[in-house]
């Protein structure tokens, strides 16, 4: 087997250099195929291979070479892009870099590498698309650089890189090398739950993505991103004339963050913050024009005027908007405004024809003015005293609130790989799919005297999971909401779903340490914090009895499908079947062992039940200490004598001790 990786290669933006002259459309592609063509690494490119290409060089070297074949594929490119007029984008995708390592036990000769990598390209393109293999041998582990062509030879589409075809890619190059009797390379193995957790709770990288992330969602513009920064404690520097550090002033963080390791893919620099609130503002102004125009011609006058010139092309449309205060122009494609709906000639024809204005429309000298009137409106009234404090509580509600833990039986995992499990689940009634789960979201135990493993994977019930097919070759595009997923799993494993809860110990223990307090301050912040939280605690027992409930209803509806199969009746019996084969019941399920777990889990449910009885009348006692002493008409005596009894005990304790403490 080999160890196989992809990497997107992207257009450089215009005015970019990089090293070399440059080749027609893409410098960046062009530099690729320059430096996997290197004649010490190929041997004056002896193991280099094409597909789809016209070579027409005798004598090849190095530079004739990548002049070549960049020259080709920029022919396709141009039948994409110029005579079907697709739009072009600075960071379209303009070619796949494949790259395969092999072991140096593999005893693999350099032919038999760059055929394994031909027939890899050829698969997953299914030879539609150019490649070229340029196989390395400058290491002691040989290995394959693979540039495959964005767009097919035709130039009519372009490859779809999807989670689908990235396993297919994986699942193809290890069956390849597997023919040819290669070893594995194991990849770095991923984070486990555990040192995810910690990951979260050290990184500062981890931490300021957090940071910049909630800015962007609360800032207006550029400038007002800027100015809450300093209020969220993160100082941010210039070095040269694109790169951007940050530092995190209120952490033990020494050294700055560069914008790379903020975002690989799209470095987080005052380029990519100013085109992200460019394009956040083009939204809300088209999103005012559509519903201020009577016609496309009407809403290109009054984009005019609102500094959105609108550029028409065959199918589709580009926009370029003028922001202030600093009067800079980006340009935007139709799919870059909206992926989900581009913004396209079809878009405007469409939504002009079926349009019914609500209200007079505004006429073209008052645009501006009615603009601005409505974007004030909807400015957000912010205390910015406590913009960094409500960051704060957000992230400790997502930690508290985030992870449900699902025990898994055996028979739920179809697979355990390097970086996470394979889980079975059910997309209807007789079809299967399976959810991949990663390292970061699963805990593996060993439990019992025969060492068997038990899997805890940790699901967010506001999350979306994608599905795969359990065949190769069959293909599924779908996704679970995390919600269903996790009643869908606890259901078949018959494991109730535990989430992370205050404990009832914890409660006792602050509600002792509270009793021991003499004279209460209702302005203390320590003791209004104990009272939110038995407050929260009380929400959460409320939660997980909804959770507990879900499940009782469940197992009632199974009992019931059980006892329907031995009715005599025949229309409870013909229901009864229809709805077992609805069911994920299995012959296991017998109606005594059900029954027994249903008396089981309604005991659980009655203790559950209690905890949450018992916390709301310690927050009614706990109401009554703040209220300096009044005793809530529900104690009983003997809890007031209790309470009398502590603070008598607290008495003596602070004529020894600290009034403070």
């Amino acid at each position: 087997m080999v160890f196989t990786k992809h990497k997107r290669i992207k257009r450089l933006a215009g005015g970019q250099k990089s090293g070399r002259k440059a080749v027609n459309t893409s410098e960046h592609r062009a530099n690729l195929i320059n430096y996997i063509l290197d004649e010490e690494k190929t041997k004056d490119l002896k193991y280099v291979s094409d597909y789809g290409f016209d070579n027409y060089l005798d004598f090849p070297i190095r530079e004739d070479a990548t002049d070549m074949y960049e020259y080709q594929l920029t022919l396709t490119d141009h039948i994409y892009y110029e005579e079907d007029m697709h739009i072009k984008k600075e960071n379209d995708v303009m070619a796949h870099h494949l790259i395969q390592s092999f072991s140096p036990e593999d005893n693999l000769t350099p032919e038999e590498i760059n055929e394994i990598g031909k027939k890899l390209a050829k698969e997953i393109t299914g030879g539609d698309f150019q490649f070229i293999v340029a196989t390395h041998v400058d290491k002691k582990h040989l290995h394959n650089h693979i540039v495959i062509n964005n767009v097919n030879i035709e130039g009519k589409k372009k490859l779809a890189w999807n989670d689908i075809l990235h396993h297919k890619m994986m699942a193809e190059s290890d069956r390849l090398a597997e023919l040819h009797g290669a070893k594995i390379i194991e990849p770095k193995k991923d984070f486990t739950y555990q040192e995810y957790k910690q990951y979260q709770n050290t990184s500062h990288i981890y931490q300021l993505r957090q940071r910049l992330n909630y800015l962007l969602k609360k800032s207006e513009n550029y400038e007002d991103f800027m100015r809450k920064a300093k209020l969220m404690n993160i100082k941010i520097s210039k070095r040269g004339k694109k790169s951007t550090t940050f530092l995190m002033t209120d952490t033990d963080q020494v050294k700055v963050i560069r914008d790379r390791k903020v975002n690989k893919n799209a470095p987080r620099n005052e380029e990519w913050f100013r085109r992200f609130f460019a394009k956040k503002e083009l939204n809300q102004r088209l999103d005012f024009l559509l519903e201020q125009s009577q016609d496309f011609l009407d809403f290109k006058k009054k984009a005019q005027a609102l500094g959105v010139t609108v550029r028409e092309k065959v199918k589709h449309v580009e926009f370029q908007v003028t922001i202030a205060p600093s009067n800079r122009s980006f340009f935007f494609s139709d799919e870059e405004v909206n992926k989900k709906l581009p913004m396209d000639l079809e878009f405007f024809k469409t939504f002009f024809e079926n349009r019914v204005p609500s209200q007079p429309l505004v006429k073209l000298e008052n645009i501006s003015a009615l603009y601005e009137e409505k974007r004030k409106e909807n400015l957000p009234k912010e205390d910015l005293s406590h913009f960094y404090e409500d960051f704060k509580q957000l992230e400790q509600t997502k930690k508290e609130a985030s992870d449900f833990e699902v025990v898994l039986q055996d028979w739920q995992v179809e697979k355990e790989s390097q970086k996470g499990l394979h889980v079975k689940v059910w997309l209807g009634l007789d079809r299967q799919g399976l959810l991949f789960v990663p390292n970061h979201q699963l805990t593996i135990k060993e439990v019992g005297k025969e060492k068997q493993k038990q899997y805890t994977i940790h699901l967010n019930e506001k999350d979306s999971y994608q599905l795969h097919a359990p065949k190769e070759g069959e293909a599924i595009n779908r996704f679970m909401m995390g919600r269903t997923l996790i009643k869908q799993l606890s259901t078949t494993s018959q494991e109730l779903p535990q989430r992370k809860y205050i404990t009832t110990q914890d409660i006792k223990e602050k509600i002792i340490a509270i009793s021991f307090i003499n004279q209460v301050n209702t302005k203390r912040k320590d003791l209004l914090d104990f009272r939110d939280e038995l407050v929260t605690a009380i929400a959460k027992q409320q939660d997980k009895l909804e959770q507990m409930s879900h499940r009782h209803n469940e197992l009632l509806r199974q009992k019931r499908i059980l006892e329907g199969l031995t009715s005599d009746d025949e229309e409870t019996l013909r229901a009864a079947r229809y709805e077992y084969t609805r069911s994920n019941l299995t012959e296991s399920f017998t109606l005594e062992k059900l029954t027994d777990d249903l008396a089981n889990f309604e005991t659980l449910m009655e203790e559950e039940i209690y905890h949450l009885k018992n916390y709301a009348r310690k927050l009614d006692q706990f109401v009554g200490i703040l209220n300096h002493g009044i005793i809530p008409k529900e104690l009983s005596q003997k809890d007031y004598m209790y309470h009398q009894e502590d603070k008598r005990r607290m008495e003596k304790r602070e004529e020894r001790s600290d009034p403070e403490l």
